[in-house]
């Protein structure tokens, strides 16, 4: 009898869990005082402070899948009347979040440096300019006490410069330094895990979709206007049988020059207009009275009206009461105009606003124009910088994303349970800075300004709206 032996050896694997990798400035809805993830369809704004829900933005360099943490810290400011108050405020405002078991701090000045793309340590004995910035901060600045709303410019990172001195990030996003008096505010960082977070599912990319369309590109005029020459694409809009479009020149801000060519002979300057519209912004169609309209000359606080065949101004609408306006565009179905103000959706008939609603744009966006189309409004941003190279606000290297919120109306003209929501991102990369976005007939036209020598500088892509929908799936 033969005894058998067998040996079995067991191979032990390590396991490795993988975490998900997120870019520098992805934002994420957090709730700190629940330590839950929720999203943007209930958060904090300066003009909704009933929830806990908070936009907080990744400041975590290089994240990698072996981290289980990231760094992201508050999308608003928290008021502070002395830096030197600092931990007493950010202990205070913070006290309710105490199902939150990670680190709550400010942004350190190390981390600065590298947001900032320092090369070394800037020396502050003169003005010292980043080689980069970091957004700009005005209208998220904004916060409110006990109803009055305030304005605190930018925040506070939590480095001491000398004694009575500390670093801040300033309104336009640049490195300083100030007293401790300064009316900066605080934005708390959590170091948390990454699991109480979730990636905003809203997110489309449409750049393949844009690039398979058509390719309708202008090189700007030569001719010089008072000595200059305009090649600045602000903005645009498509009538019934033109694409009409502004350029501008930042030397001059007072003026600018509109341009039309006929759908059916794109290549054929039709009309021009050399006029007194500044600097614009954004432009819509009112196909009912066969009108143009544009917003956002240099004081920003003027609608115009033109005859959109003869490109003759016919009106003035301005708004005083209201600090700004970036961008209009027209509801056919209910014949109104749908525009925002700062961060803040309006319904008008260019008489009065009816109602003000709050924006979701992330704080390193340049809000552009928008359009309306079937019940939703395309609210265009850029970040300004990456691929245009016309600004330099911003370190994220995404390009431009299309907010599409709902803004269908009752038959009261009444805003519907949903409305103001947001339906999706649309996101694209390497194409310019997005300027602007118009339907007609079935078809989007997405305008850009390119910025390279020897190439055009307005570049549109015409593509169908059917396949757009298809693709998106998430817009009716």
């Amino acid at each position: 009898m033969t005894l058998v032996i067998k040996l079995i050896f067991v191979i032990i694997i390590p396991i490795s869990f993988c975490h998900p990798s997120y870019q520098l400035n992805t934002y994420f809805f957090f709730d700190p005082v629940s330590n839950a993830a929720c999203d943007e369809t209930n958060y904090w704004t300066p003009f909704d402070q009933s929830t806990t829900c908070y936009r907080f933005v990744s400041v975590t360099m290089n994240d990698s899948e072996n981290n289980d943490k990231i760094k992201i810290m508050l999308d608003h400011n928290i008021g502070i009347s002395d830096f030197s108050k600092y931990k007493t405020v950010l202990k205070e405002k913070t006290s309710k979040w105490s199902r939150y078991k990670g680190t709550i701090d400010l942004i350190d000045e190390p981390l600065i440096y590298k947001l900032m793309k320092y090369t070394k340590k800037p020396d502050y004995k003169l003005p010292s300019k980043p080689p980069h910035r970091l957004g700009y901060f005005s209208s998220n600045s904004d916060y409110i006490i006990k109803g009055k709303s305030i304005n605190e410019k930018g925040y506070w990172t939590k480095t001491v410069y000398k004694i009575k001195f500390a670093y801040a990030i300033d309104i336009n996003g640049v490195n300083v330094i100030s007293p401790h008096q300064e009316k900066y505010g605080l934005r708390p960082v959590l170091n948390i895990k990454k699991s109480l977070l979730k990636t905003n599912s809203k997110n489309i990319d449409i750049t393949r979709l844009i690039k398979s369309g058509t390719i309708i590109a202008k090189n700007y005029e030569q001719k010089k206007y008072d000595g200059l020459i305009y090649k600045q694409l602000q903005g645009f809009t498509v009538t019934k049988d033109q694409l009409i479009f502004i350029s501008s020149n930042n030397e001059n801000r007072a003026k600018s020059v509109m341009y039309s060519y006929k759908l059916n002979d794109i290549n054929t300057l039709y009309k021009k207009k050399y006029d007194l519209i500044g600097h614009g912004n954004g432009m819509t169609y009112n196909s009912k009275e066969d009108k143009v309209l544009v917003v956002g000359p240099d004081s920003y606080k003027k609608i115009f009206q033109f005859n959109a065949n003869t490109l003759t101004k016919e009106k003035e609408y301005p708004y005083p009461q209201h600090p700004i306006f970036h961008a209009i565009g027209y509801d056919y179905n209910n014949n109104l105009y749908i525009g925002h103000n700062g961060r803040r959706l309006f319904l008008t008939d260019t008489v009065k606003i009816e109602k003000m609603y709050e924006w979701g744009v992330t704080w390193f966006e340049t809000a552009q124009d928008l359009e309306y189309y079937n019940g939703y409004a395309f609210f265009c941003t850029t970040d300004a910088g990456a691929n245009s190279r016309f600004q330099d606000y911003s370190f994220l290297k995404s390009g431009n994303v299309i907010h599409v919120y709902d803004v269908k109306l009752d038959k009261n003209n009444n805003p519907t349970k949903n409305f103001g929501r947001l339906i999706c991102n649309l996101q694209m990369t390497g194409l310019g800075e997005l300027e602007s976005i118009s339907f007609r007939k079935g078809y989007i036209y997405i305008g850009f300004a390119v910025h390279k020598k020897d190439r055009p500088v307005y570049v549109f892509y015409k593509f169908d709206y059917k396949q757009f929908a298809k693709e998106v799936k998430k817009i009716s």
